[in-house]
């Protein structure tokens, strides 16, 4: 085709060719001027507004001479008095609307091709794109951002957004989740505890209501999606013994519990599961993290629950307690609301960041007749004298140690064992500490009963044992002559 020669041509009239006529984009304001514009066959005329100016009905139409299709006010205009012959809007894929510095869209926005946007593009409603959106700049995209509760009603895969509540990118695929990086997941940065804003306790909690999960050393933690770990942002959280919304049932006394952290709704919840008497019997481990091998009743799906840790409730009544170190008593301590359980008490054991608590149980009588014979018993004849815990692995050690003095009360010399019962009033496990007194001299004499191991998974306590050679002897409690006597302590985890 020839290049066109300069011409001056009014609505598609005088010496415009053929081969010319792409070469003008001629304007109206409306369809009313359209109709009066008169055309040749194929000539484009570019329409600003159906009745005015940007009312949404602005497009590039083309004059079809041969077009017979009635007028509708939007697709076909037909000029006045024509028969046959009718402006034509091109479809959305053809148009050419030029180059805009600023384009608002107040309707919807259907591109079927290319978008090239150098300005900014604002738009009201949806813009849809059935083709690949191709970003090639140097700066960033701002996605939607707002709380968990403002998320989508009605959400659909593919969607994405910040959540402000959890500071994180999450996006929906059948439930919202993190968008974390997968394949290089850190260990949760989280601890059971029984004080809001404490993860680690160094104060005595009696009977709590309820379980916490407070962040420690940061506030991520794993979400399993159903293919693949992504690390999520969480809250405090909470879990009631009461509760039966998230767990199968409320919780009952002198039972074990293990705890989960799982994403409900893509909202962080903590669930208890069933009374277990072992808690790894019910566990499962994917991808390095255990979870709950079965589908928990109001809880998480089979293998959607992170083990977070168990606890222990009390013996009786309705609590959890952690008092590591409770105060002497006359036939040993107790510890929980009315003094429910015996001894020290430690209700509670984390899976992740666990730490050593030193616990001790003290009697604070004055005296007592030693057994005598050839079996052990429970110092001063009480389960008091005791320190209870719970593990929810089969490798955490115990170091414990049991010391008390000896004095006979007659002339024959007096033997005495001091030791440590691993579950049990009876039998002494570890070391045991010999003790001999000469009554004739007034002698005493004490010694150390210890035990290093490894007891294992579930709830455990260590005993106070003693063993006298006849029952004419005096074993001491927490003060002897002013010199502190009676002892059980130990190291463990939670």
């Amino acid at each position: 085709m020839a290049p066109p020669l300069p011409t001056v041509a009014a609505q598609g009239l005088g010496s415009v060719g053929s081969d010319q006529l792409n070469t003008y984009v001629q304007t109206v304001q409306n369809f009313a001027q359209l109709r009066s514009f008169v055309a040749l066959n194929d000539m484009s005329v570019q329409v600003l507004g159906g009745a005015s100016e940007g009312d949404g009905s602005q497009g590039l139409f083309w004059y079809d001479a041969s077009s017979t299709a009635p007028d509708d006010n939007a697709t076909v205009i037909v000029p006045t008095g024509n028969t046959q012959g009718a402006w034509l809007l091109l479809p959305p894929g053809s148009q050419s609307l030029g180059n805009f510095a600023s384009l608002d869209v107040s309707g919807n926005a259907v591109v079927g091709g290319n978008l090239s946007v150098g300005g900014t593009l604002t738009t009201t409603g949806v813009a849809t794109f059935d083709a690949d959106v191709l970003m090639t700049g140097t700066g960033e995209v701002q996605v939607p951002a707002g709380t968990t509760a403002q998320r989508s009603a009605s959400p659909a895969p593919g969607m994405i957004r910040y959540n402000t509540s959890l500071s994180i990118f999450e996006g929906y695929g059948g439930s919202w989740i993190s968008l974390g990086a997968t394949g290089v997941v850190q260990p949760p940065n989280c601890r059971l505890t029984l004080s809001s804003g404490v993860p680690v306790l160094s104060s005595a909690v009696n009977s709590s209501a309820g379980v916490i999960l407070t962040p420690y050393n940061g506030n991520a933690a794993p979400q399993w999606n159903g293919s693949a770990w992504s690390s999520a942002v969480f809250p405090e959280i909470s879990q009631a013994l009461s509760d039966t919304v998230n767990s199968p049932a409320a919780a009952i006394a002198n039972s074990l519990y293990n705890v989960y952290l799982w994403y409900k709704a893509g909202v962080a919840t903590l669930s208890r599961g069933p009374v277990v008497t072992n808690p790894s019997l019910s566990l499962t481990r994917v991808n390095g993290f255990l979870v709950n091998t079965l589908a928990i009743t109001n809880g998480p799906a089979a293998g959607y629950g992170l083990y977070v840790g168990t606890i222990a409730t009390d013996v009786s009544g309705l609590g959890v307690t952690f008092n590591p170190t409770p105060a002497a008593a006359s036939g040993g301590p107790t510890t929980g609301a009315g003094g429910v359980n015996p001894g020290a008490w430690i209700g509670l054991w984390n899976t992740f960041n666990r730490v050593s608590v030193g616990a001790s149980a003290q009697d604070s009588k004055t005296s007592w007749n030693g057994v005598g014979g050839s079996s052990w018993g429970a110092s001063d004849a009480s389960t008091k004298n005791r320190i209870t815990y719970v593990a929810g692995n089969a490798y955490d050690s115990v170091t414990a140690s049991f010391v008390d003095y000896v004095t006979g009360i007659s002339t024959s010399v007096v033997v005495a064992a001091f030791g440590i019962g691993v579950d049990s009033v009876s039998v002494q496990s570890g070391d045991a500490g010999l003790a001999g007194a000469d009554a004739q001299n007034g002698a005493s004499s004490g010694n150390r009963g210890s035990y290093n191991g490894i007891p294992g998974v579930g709830q455990h306590y260590l005993q106070a044992l003693e063993l006298t050679s006849a029952t004419n002897s005096t074993i001491y409690g927490l003060y002897a002559s002013g010199v502190q006597a009676h002892g059980l302590s130990a190291q463990v985890w939670f």
